[in-house]
C-alpha cells in the first residue's frame, strides 16, 4: 500500500540518543510535549545600485529540535550537564545533605532535655561535623545560634557523630522544651543517586531518533510509525530546571555537520510502508 503524499501528524512518541561509535543508547524520553524542528542557514545577499536584492546565497544549513518532557528525567538532565548519573552503593556511598528540626522536649517530668538525637551519622571533620545549630521557637522564629565546641557551655554545643547525638548548650533562655533544634549537615548514604554539573564537561554528541505517529489523511484509522533521524546531534547545555510541581523540563538538540555522510546529512524523515499496530 503506497503512502499518501499528505499525512496527518498525530504524536511524537519517543526520542533516543545513541553513541555514534558503539550504538549504545545514552538516554531515552517517552513523554514528549511541544516538539518542534526548526531549520536555518547562513545567507549572503547580492544587491544592485539601489540596494535591491538580486540574489540570495545560502550555506551552512542547520536544524534544531526543541521540546519538553513532563518528568524530572535523571538520564536526560545528566546528559544536558555532560555527566552521568551516579548511583550509590554500599561500597561507593554518596554524600547527601539533610535538614532536621528536632523538638527539644523533656527527659522526665519538667526536666528539659540536654541532648537531641539525629537521624543520620554526620560526616566531616571529627568533632565539628556540624558547625552550627539554630534554636527555633514554636512560631518558627530563630531565637538562638550556637557554634560547636569541645564541651557544652552557654555558647557552645557538642557533637558526637558516632552516636548521632548533640549535647545542647546550657543557655536556659533558649534551650526550652517547646523550642526546636534546627540543624544542617551531610551524611553518607548507600542509596540514592547524584548528578554533577561542572564547568568542564559538555553534552555528548550522538545519533538522534525521534519516533513519530502519522495517520492517513483519507482514513485516519491507518497509522504509520515514522522516524526523524539526525545522525550528528548534540544536546544543548543551555536549559532550565523548573522547581515547581506543574513545570515541564525543556530540551534543545542541535544538528552538527555529519562529515561521515556523503552529502553532510543534517536530518532524515523516514516513514516505512508499515501500518502501525493498534
Amino acid at each position: 500500500m503506497a503512502i499518501n503524499d499528505k499525512l496527518l501528524f498525530k504524536q511524537a512518541l519517543s526520542a533516543e540518543m545513541f553513541s555514534p561509535s558503539t550504538g549504545e543508547m545514552l538516554w531515552t524520553l517517552e513523554d514528549l510535549k511541544g516538539v518542534n524542528i526548526s531549520f536555518s542557514a547562513d545567507s549572503e545577499e547580492k544587491t544592485d545600485a539601489t540596494n535591491a536584492v538580486i540574489a540570495k546565497y545560502y550555506q551552512a544549513k542547520t536544524a534544531q529540535v526543541t521540546g519538553n518532557t513532563s518528568f524530572f528525567t535523571t538520564s536526560l538532565i545528566a546528559a544536558q550537564f555532560g555527566s552521568s548519573r551516579v548511583d550509590a552503593t554500599s561500597a561507593d556511598k554518596i554524600t547527601a545533605p539533610v535538614r532536621e528540626k528536632i523538638k527539644i522536649g523533656y527527659s522526665s517530668g519538667t526536666t528539659v532535655n540536654t541532648t537531641v538525637t539525629l537521624s543520620q551519622i554526620p560526616v566531616g571533620t571529627s568533632g565539628s561535623e556540624i558547625p552550627f545549630i539554630y534554636i527555633v521557637d514554636k512560631s518558627g522564629v530563630i531565637v538562638g545560634k550556637y557554634a560547636v565546641g569541645a564541651e557544652a557551655s552557654s555558647t557552645k554545643f557538642v557533637i558526637d557523630a558516632a552516636n548521632k547525638t548533640i549535647t545542647l548548650p546550657t543557655d536556659a533562655t533558649t534551650i526550652k522544651a517547646d523550642n526546636y533544634v534546627l540543624v544542617f549537615y551531610s551524611y553518607a548514604t548507600a542509596t540514592g543517586c547524584k548528578i554533577d554539573n561542572n564547568a568542564k564537561n559538555l553534552p555528548k554528541s550522538g545519533t538522534l531518533w525521534i519516533e513519530c505517529l502519522f495517520t492517513d489523511i483519507c482514513d485516519k484509522n491507518i497509522e504509520y510509525h515514522g522516524w526523524i533521524v539526525m545522525n550528528s546531534a548534540q544536546l544543548s547545555p543551555e536549559t532550565e530546571i523548573p522547581l515547581d510541581k506543574t513545570g515541564d523540563f525543556p530540551f534543545t538538540i542541535d544538528s552538527t555537520v555529519d562529515y561521515c555522510s556523503e552529502a553532510g546529512q543534517i536530518l532524515s524523515v523516514v516513514i516505512p510502508e508499515v501500518v502501525a499496530s493498534a
